[in-house]
C-alpha cells in the first residue's frame, strides 16, 4: 500500500463547473500547473480559479485585468507548517478593458498581502463588486470601486478614494478606515468588527454610514485619547462599543447620529490583554471573544455578541489562518502496488475541512 499527501483544496466542481480550475505552486517539484501566478493568470479565462498552494515563498505582485477567483490556503501558519499563500501586492487594474470593466466581481479568498491590494484606474471605469474574505492586508487596501465587502479579514488600513461607494465590512479585525474627501458621501456598512488601535483614529473623515455591533478599543487601559471620529459626518451609529475612558470621546460624536451605543466600556475579553498592548500588531495575540460576564455579550442588534463572533458572518478559530473552509485531502492510499495495463487503480482518500 502506497500513501500521498496532498495539500491544495478539493476543487469546487460544482460551483464553478463552467469555469476552469488552475493550480498555483512555487514549492520545489510541485505538481502545480504553474508555477508563476502572474503567468497563470494570464493563461485564464474570465471567471476561471486560481488555487494558490502555500508556500514559504511569496508569489510576487500580481497584476489583475480580468475578472477572477483567487484562492489561497491560507494566510498565516497553514496548517502549522509557518506557510502562507503570499503575494507581495495585488494590482486589481480596470484600466485595459472597456465598460464595464472585466474584473468587477473579482473574488478573493485565503491570501496574504504582505503590501497592499490596489486598484490603478483611479478616474474610473473602477472595479465594483469586490470580494475579499479570510485575507489578511498588511498595508493598505486602496480602492477605486463602488460596493466592495470584505468579510472576516484582518486589514491594516482600508482606505476609500474618488467616488467610490458602498463597502461593506463585517466581522474583520481592522486598524482605522479612512476616506480621501470627507464631502464624499460614501454610503458605507461596517458591522461586527473589531478596530484595534493605540495611536490612529478608529474612522477617519467618512460620510454617510451605518455603523452597528462594533467594538473600538486602544487597549486594557483605555487612557490614550484614540479619536473614534476625526471629521466624520452623517454616520449614524448602533449598539457599538468604545473603550475609550475620556468622556470626550463619546459615540456618535457631533455630525452623526445613533442609540443605545457603550461608551467610556471596556470590552471584558476571556483574556487579560497585555498592558504592552499596540494595537493592531496584537490582532492574533488573543481571540478577542467576550465574556458572557461583558455589557458586549448578546448586546448586538441581531440579540448576538457584539465585535466579530456575532453579525452575519461569525468569527471562527479557522480565520485567524484565514483557511478559506475547502475541503483538503490528508491522505491517499492506493490498495493494488501493481497495476497491469487495463486494470483499475483502487484507492482510499481521507479529507477533512478546517471550518467554514
Amino acid at each position: 500500500m502506497r500513501k500521498f499527501f496532498a495539500l491544495l483544496p478539493l476543487t469546487l466542481c460544482v460551483v464553478y463547473a463552467q469555469a476552469k480550475i488552475i493550480t498555483v505552486n512555487n514549492n520545489p517539484n510541485s505538481a502545480g500547473m504553474y508555477t508563476s501566478i502572474q503567468s497563470a493568470h494570464d493563461a485564464a479565462s474570465v471567471g476561471d480559479t486560481l488555487l494558490i498552494q502555500a508556500s514559504p515563498s511569496s508569489y510576487g505582485t500580481l497584476s489583475l485585468i480580468k475578472r477572477l477567483v483567487l484562492i489561497g490556503e491560507g494566510h498565516t501558519n497553514v496548517r502549522g507548517t509557518g506557510y502562507s499563500s503570499q503575494l507581495d501586492n495585488l494590482y486589481i487594474d480596470s484600466s485595459l478593458t472597456a465598460p464595464p470593466p472585466v474584473v468587477s466581481g473579482t473574488r478573493v479568498i485565503g491570501l496574504y498581502i504582505n503590501s497592499s491590494i490596489n486598484c490603478h484606474n483611479t478616474s474610473g471605469p473602477f472595479a465594483n463588486n469586490v470580494i475579499i474574505e479570510r485575507c489578511r492586508v498588511e498595508s493598505y487596501v486602496y480602492m477605486y470601486g463602488n460596493n466592495w465587502n470584505f468579510r472576516n479579514c484582518v486589514l491594516s488600513n482600508p482606505r476609500i478614494y474618488g467616488g467610490s461607494k458602498g463597502a461593506i465590512f463585517s466581522n474583520n479585525i481592522i486598524g482605522y478606515i479612512y476616506s480621501d474627501n470627507q464631502n464624499t458621501p460614501r454610503n458605507i456598512i461596517i458591522q461586527n468588527n473589531l478596530f484595534l488601535s493605540n495611536y490612529y483614529q478608529f474612522l477617519q473623515y467618512l460620510n454617510t454610514g451605518t455603523l452597528l455591533n462594533n467594538i473600538f478599543y486602544s487597549g486594557p487601559n483605555s487612557g490614550t485619547a484614540i479619536t473614534i471620529n476625526y471629521t466624520t459626518t452623517n454616520l449614524v451609529f448602533t449598539s457599538n462599543m468604545n473603550s475609550e475612558a475620556s468622556t470626550t470621546i463619546t459615540l456618535p460624536g457631533a455630525g452623526n447620529s445613533g442609540t443605545n451605543n457603550l461608551n467610556n466600556t471596556l470590552p471584558g475579553f476571556v483574556e487579560t490583554i497585555s498592558t504592552n498592548f499596540n494595537g493592531y500588531g496584537y490582532w492574533n495575540s488573543y481571540s478577542w471573544k467576550l465574556a458572557s460576564t461583558s455589557l458586549g455579550h448578546n448586546y448586538g442588534t441581531d440579540g448576538k455578541d457584539i465585535g466579530i463572533y456575532g453579525g452575519l458572518y461569525p468569527w471562527t478559530d479557522a480565520m485567524f489562518s484565514g483557511n478559506p473552509g475547502l475541503p483538503y485531502i490528508v491522505s491517499l492510499d492506493v490498495q493494488n502496488a501493481v497495476v497491469k495495463p487495463g486494470d483499475k487503480v483502487k484507492f482510499n482518500v481521507k479529507a477533512k475541512s478546517f471550518g467554514y
